[in-house]
């Protein structure tokens, strides 16, 4: 008998209530919707899914996943690549074999989306909030230092939207005082600081390839290092933590979180379309900027001055004082438009599930894009018609207004 189930936690700071999302606004799907995002996937995709049931290795063995974990670790400039389930079953690997544990911090930007903050406290760590830049929405390390402490174990930088952080200055910081680098980057595959890819600038790179990232697999993720230790131990972990060498023999805690042939035969053809992915993101950024630059009220996002920022949502933030609206009313108005958006991420240190004893905050910048912000349409093949339609909105409810 089922005597109880899981019940939500509420907040108890009814003082951040301005930093709840508002509810998503009422979208009349029609042929003529404009998504917010989606996949790019061809007949290429199809013949890799046939050649991988054709050669009878659908599951986790055979020569598409390692065909897949070859071709990222190429791409991000590493030694290895380890294929999971989702970006989020990544993390809580890695928490697992970094060690962290009770007693532990980690260093995360208090805007960024909830996994980040999550798989440190099932860890039984603590995650310790730090402000992102305004201009850039990530963290600095200035920011880190001061949150640093003799409980910190590691730093986990999100190269969030795709703008990358800047990784020398945080893996400096990181060897003074003997931290882990985990780099988040699930939104910005394809992105670069100083001509170098994301994913091989830490001690260890996170990836996701759920339908809305850079380039897909459906769901699943992956882990890219150059540790060959830590790449032996995530391997063996992955798949129900069997000893190397003998079956039903478990060292370490059983995870089940491989990924598929399917998905790895897909994720080889999104990978040879990646650049054109990206080049077709900065080309929708540049139209964006266009169209909107000199719209009172709104601020567009900073391109990346030490490298490549990868878009991989194009975000806007909307100030009532300048707009006549606030970002809630700005999406709905859109939603009117068949025009779908979505807001910035709620910061960590207001959500629910991630109260604390000692309450963290406030992070002036990261409650600022959360209040301002909207995520506009960032599709593969988004049109130039489609970004003048989208664009002919905003400017109406704002000069109008």
């Amino acid at each position: 008998m089922i005597k109880k189930l899981a019940q939500p936690i509420l907040s108890e700071h009814p003082q951040r209530e301005a930093l709840y999302p508002a509810e998503n606004p009422q979208l009349e799907r029609t042929q003529s919707t404009i998504s917010v995002t989606e996949p790019w996937l061809g007949p290429e995709e199809m013949a890799a899914i046939q050649t991988a049931v054709d050669s009878g290795f659908i599951s986790s063995a055979g020569p598409a996943v390692e065909e897949f974990e070859a071709a990222l670790a190429s791409y991000c400039n590493t030694e290895h690549a380890i294929a999971v389930s989702s970006g989020t079953h990544g993390l809580d690997l890695l928490m697992y074999a970094l060690g962290v544990g009770p007693g532990d911090e980690v260093i995360v930007p208090a805007l960024t989306f909830i996994s980040v903050g999550a798989t440190i406290v099932r860890a039984g760590g603590r995650p310790i909030f730090v402000d992102v830049d305004r201009d850039r929405l990530v963290i600095s390390s200035d920011a880190v230092r001061a949150a640093i402490t003799d409980k910190t174990v590691g730093i986990i930088p999100v190269h969030t939207y795709g703008h990358p952080c800047a990784m020398g200055e945080l893996n400096d910081l990181a060897d003074e005082h003997g931290l882990f680098v985990l780099e988040d980057t699930c939104e910005a595959l394809g992105a670069q600081v100083q001509g170098q890819p994301v994913g091989g600038l830490g001690d260890v790179g996170v990836h996701s390839f759920y339908a809305n990232k850079m380039i897909t697999t459906g769901n699943g993720g992956a882990l890219t290092t150059n540790h060959a230790e830590l790449a032996k131990l995530l391997r063996e972990l992955r798949g129900y933590s069997y000893s190397p060498g003998r079956f039903f023999w478990h060292e370490h805690m059983p995870f089940n979180i491989r990924m598929s042939a399917l998905q790895a035969a897909v994720g080889t053809v999104q990978l040879q379309r990646l650049e054109e992915i990206v080049t077709q993101r900065q080309w929708l950024a540049v139209q964006y900027q266009l169209h909107l630059h000199d719209l009172p009220g709104i601020t567009l996002p900073t391109d990346c001055a030490t490298g490549r920022h990868a878009y991989w949502m194009y975000t806007i933030h909307v100030h009532p004082e300048g707009a006549g609206m606030d970002a809630a009313d700005l999406r709905a108005r859109l939603a009117e438009d068949g025009i779908e958006t979505r807001p910035v991420f709620t910061p960590l240190h207001v959500q629910p599930i991630l109260q604390m004893s000692e309450p963290q905050g406030p992070f002036p910048n990261s409650e600022w894009a959360a209040r301002t912000g909207i995520n506009l349409p960032s599709a593969y093949g988004l049109s130039a018609d489609q970004i003048q339609r989208i664009c002919t909105v905003i400017r109406h409810c704002v000069t109008t207004s």
